[in-house]
């Protein structure tokens, strides 16, 4: 009896998870608060997060993707130089906001569903 209800819990905390994946795919598009225009189209495969970021119209290939409930991760090339940007974020409705951080800093940026 118990094993059956953990089994359900299990799927029931599965397809929560798989519904917030699901929500994040699509194109988003803001603005950092450097002024920078991001715009992001992802894809989701269960818990991996896959597309490209576009940085000012430079448009690049997110890597380490993934997605867990309402959050997100990733990484990308920097547009400048060969560092990389690590990428998190929280999925709020029809809002991304996310923070970048560089190794010249960090900024915060807000993404709206397009």
């Amino acid at each position: 009896m118990v094993f059956w209800g953990s089994v359900r819990l299990f799927a029931a905390l599965m397809l929560v998870s798989m519904a917030w994946a699901a929500e994040v795919a699509g194109t988003w598009k803001g603005q950092s608060e450097s002024g920078v225009t991001i715009i992001l189209n992802l894809k989701t495969e269960g818990a991996k997060l896959t597309g490209t970021a576009s940085l000012n119209g430079k448009e690049q290939p997110i890597s380490d993707g993934r997605i867990e409930k309402d959050k997100l991760s990733f990484s990308m090339p920097s547009l400048y130089g060969s560092s990389t940007i690590a990428v998190t974020g929280k999925l709020e409705g029809d809002d991304l906001r996310l923070s970048l951080e560089a190794p010249v800093g960090v900024t915060k940026a807000s993404l709206k569903r397009q």
